[in-house]
């Protein structure tokens, strides 16, 4: 079964929406919800922030939190993914942020990304994905399958059921 076929079948099971939240994979993550059969029926929409001031605009993340990290942590990557779930009035918020290219005047020597899912304000699952692709696009369309991946795993290795 197909990790795109598990986050479907568990949203539509359970009348659960999901919304996601990009900085690093730039809509990749989008890209993928969306090509699912019936997306329309469980996937409401995304978000893709770089800036700082547009995380904070757009998805309430507090704007110098956000500068001492260059936008880059657990805990903006779950603030990410509960504020989308808002936005979007879904249950499951999916966020992402992460370097996909090496940076080293910043001290961003690998490529990672942490991630975080939501579900419904009461269980959170956080991840951190690093990649060895070589070029930019290859990192960003990894780290969105690894968490289309991870989402689908902890949704139906949890069985969680939101009511």
């Amino acid at each position: 079964m197909t990790r795109l076929k598990i986050i479907r079948d568990h949203c539509l099971s359970l009348n659960l929406s999901i919304a996601v939240a990009e900085s690093v994979t730039s809509g990749y993550v989008q890209g993928m919800l969306s090509a699912a059969p019936e997306a329309g029926l469980f996937f409401k929409g995304g978000l893709t922030t770089y800036s700082c001031g547009a995380k904070n605009r757009l998805l309430n993340i507090p704007e110098q939190q956000c500068k001492l990290v260059s936008g880059v942590s657990p805990d903006i990557a779950g603030m990410m993914a509960e504020n989308v779930r808002k936005v979007y009035d879904s249950e499951i918020g999916m966020g992402i942020t992460g370097f996909a290219a090496l940076v080293p005047e910043l001290g961003i020597v690998t490529k990672y990304a942490f991630a975080s899912v939501v579900l419904n304000d009461r269980v959170q699952h956080r991840f951190n994905f690093m990649s060895t692709k070589a070029t930019q696009a290859e990192v960003q369309i990894d780290f969105a399958a690894q968490l289309v991946l991870a989402c689908a795993d902890c949704l139906h290795d949890a069985r969680i059921e939101i009511r």
